[in-house]
Parts: C-alpha cells; sequence; structure tokens
C-alpha cells in the first residue's frame, strides 16, 4: 500500500521566511530548560473551565492530576505565531525556520488513537532574526481529510477515517476495505515557498 498525502501550510511573507534554510548554523551551544512544579501543572488543568476545548475528559483529568507529566501528551490546539522574550543575543549565523512535523494530537474527545504514529501531523515553526534578535513560534495541524473528518465526528462516536493502528467506527464491518488514511506526521519539505507534509 502505498500512501500519498500532500497538505499545504502557508508561511509567512517575510524575507525570512523566504527560503526554507537560510544557512546552516555553525556549533552554536543553546540551552534552556523549563521547570514547572506538579502543583503548578495540576492548578493550570484544574483552571479550564467545563467548556474550554483545551480541557480533557474525567478519565483523562484525573489522570493528570495523579501524574502531571501525562498533561504533555494532550492535544494541542493551533498555535498563532508569538515572540517570545529574547534572553542574551542570537548568534549572526543562527538565521532562518527550523521547521518539525510530529503527532499533535493522539486523542479527539473521548476517542484515543491505537498508537502515537497514528497521531494527527502538527508542523511547528520556529524562527530565529539574528538582525532583530527575536524569535517566534508557531504551529498548525496538517489539514488533511481525515483530519477534517475526525473534526466533523462527534467526541464520543469514535473515528471517521481508520489509521494503521486505529479502527474507524463501525466495528469489523466498518473497517473491511478501509484503508488506513495518512496522519501527514512524519516529515516537511520546501518546495516552491510551500511547505508540504
Amino acid at each position: 500500500v502505498i500512501w500519498l498525502t500532500i497538505a499545504i501550510i502557508p508561511l509567512a511573507q517575510s524575507a525570512i521566511h523566504r527560503g526554507c534554510v537560510s544557512r546552516q548554523a555553525s556549533s552554536v551551544p543553546v540551552a534552556h530548560r523549563v521547570r514547572v512544579r506538579a502543583s503548578q501543572a495540576g492548578a493550570f488543568w484544574k483552571s479550564l473551565g467545563d467548556g474550554d476545548i483545551r480541557r480533557p475528559p474525567k478519565r483523562y483529568l484525573d489522570n493528570i492530576l495523579a501524574e502531571p507529566w501525562r498533561g504533555g501528551l494532550e492535544p494541542i490546539s493551533d498555535i498563532s505565531p508569538y515572540a517570545p522574550e529574547v534572553s542574551g543575543k542570537i548568534p549572526e549565523d543562527l538565521e532562518g525556520s527550523l521547521l518539525r512535523n510530529g503527532p499533535g494530537r493522539i486523542r479527539v474527545g473521548d476517542n484515543l488513537y491505537g498508537h502515537w504514529f497514528d497521531g494527527d501531523g502538527l508542523v511547528s515553526r520556529i524562527t530565529l532574526d539574528p538582525k532583530t534578535n527575536s524569535a517566534t513560534f508557531s504551529a498548525k495541524y496538517v489539514r488533511t481529510d481525515r483530519f477534517k473528518a475526525q473534526e466533523r465526528t462527534h467526541m464520543d462516536d469514535g473515528f471517521e477515517k481508520r489509521g494503521a493502528w486505529t479502527n474507524r467506527k463501525g466495528g469489523f464491518l466498518g473497517n473491511l476495505f478501509q484503508l488506513p488514511t495518512n496522519p501527514a506526521n512524519t516529515a516537511v519539505i520546501c518546495w516552491e515557498e510551500k511547505v508540504l507534509a
């Protein structure tokens, strides 16, 4: 079985984004650690109201509150570009954008994918500009037909599309002759000023 899914993710039109690779960075030591106490993580999850789409179903929330590291596995939403504060100076030869792709969610509502390899693709972008000493971060789901179908599904009814390790709703007959769909979560390539996943 050969899968072919190409999704186009628009990039910003500023000069720094025009080339997918502007220069290869030198070996610059980069160290950044984020430490969050378990009580802080628990406070975040408890602060999400019942109507907040980021709030996990109760059985997942209970597990997160008991073991806060599980919150790192929760699905995220698209993240609009934002500029975090830069501490120090970005090296001159560290310029451009780094694009990474991977599973952004392994659960839709109360439905859990059979394996994290089935998780819907999320492309993250970090852009560094040493001229202005600024950085931006953004993330966006790859809008495949599969992703759109899963979004239309009622959150607790099961999946519309089958994955490699995840069956769709309908039991044996619902999955018979249904080929697995591609989550577009493996890699990205730049082609004619577009990002393909």
